[in-house]
């Protein structure tokens, strides 16, 4: 009996262990996304400004365009990153309990009965 429990304890280490896991892939793969879309970003607003500058737009507009950029630097800059754990201890609230059940299938004793279709069968027309 003591071993069937430690073996459930165990799985359930196990099972929380690899969700944790696929929580932290998830989040870094995340990051990852919105770091490479705040490059292009970048990139995007360089290659405006240059096109501005060859254009020879008015320096009222070049002195805004400017505040623009230095203000979504510092917003990037000012974000903070939300550590791992705070956003593993979030996800376990959302979890189904139905996913992490313990129990344990052992499909060895189960009969699969196999279900018969409900609709009428078909006749061959000659």
């Amino acid at each position: 009996m003591e071993k069937e429990e430690d073996r459930k304890k165990a799985e359930d280490r196990y099972l929380e262990r690899k969700y944790e896991l696929e929580l932290a892939r998830i989040e870094a793969a995340r990051w990852k996304a919105e770091k490479e879309a705040r490059i292009r970003e970048a990139k995007h607003k360089e290659e405006k400004e240059a096109k501005l500058r060859e254009r020879g737009g008015s320096k009222a507009h070049n002195s805004s365009k400017v505040l623009l950029n230095s203000a979504d630097d510092k917003m990037y800059e000012e974000k903070e990153e939300t550590p791992v754990d705070v956003i593993k201890d979030k996800a376990k609230d959302d979890i189904n309990p139905l996913i992490l059940s313990t129990e344990t299938l052992d499909l060895e004793n189960d009969v699969i009965k196999e279900e018969k279709s409900k609709l009428p069968k078909r006749t061959q027309k000659n």
